[in-house]
C-alpha cells in the first residue's frame, strides 16, 4: 500500500532548508554524489521510491537532525507497506 508519506516529510524537509531540487542536486553533486534534480523531483512528487541508500545521502548532504532522519526514514518504510507505527 502506497500512503505517499515520504514525499510530503521530504518537501517539508527541503522546505525548511529554503531548498529545492535543483539546489539538491547541486549539493549532492559537491559531495560526489550523481543525481538528477528529475529523480528528486520524482522522489518528492511519490512517482517514485526512495532507496535506502540514497536517503542517507540525501540526509547526510542536508545535514538533517537524527529526528529528522528518523522521520524520513520511517515515512519510506510506511509508502512500502512497513507497520512502523507514528511518525
Amino acid at each position: 500500500m502506497n500512503r505517499n508519506v515520504f514525499p510530503l516529510e521530504f518537501q517539508k524537509v527541503l522546505v525548511s532548508r529554503e531548498s529545492d531540487y535543483t539546489r539538491l542536486a547541486k549539493m549532492m553533486a559537491r559531495r560526489g554524489y550523481r543525481v538528477s534534480k528529475q529523480f528528486i523531483g520524482m522522489l518528492a512528487l511519490g512517482k517514485r521510491r526512495v532507496p535506502a541508500e540514497q536517503l542517507k545521502r540525501f540526509c547526510e548532504v542536508l545535514e538533517l537532525s537524527e529526528v529528522e532522519r528518523r522521520r524520513l526514514h520511517v515515512a519510506a518504510c510506511m509508502d512500502q507497506g512497513f507497520e512502523v507505527g507514528p511518525l
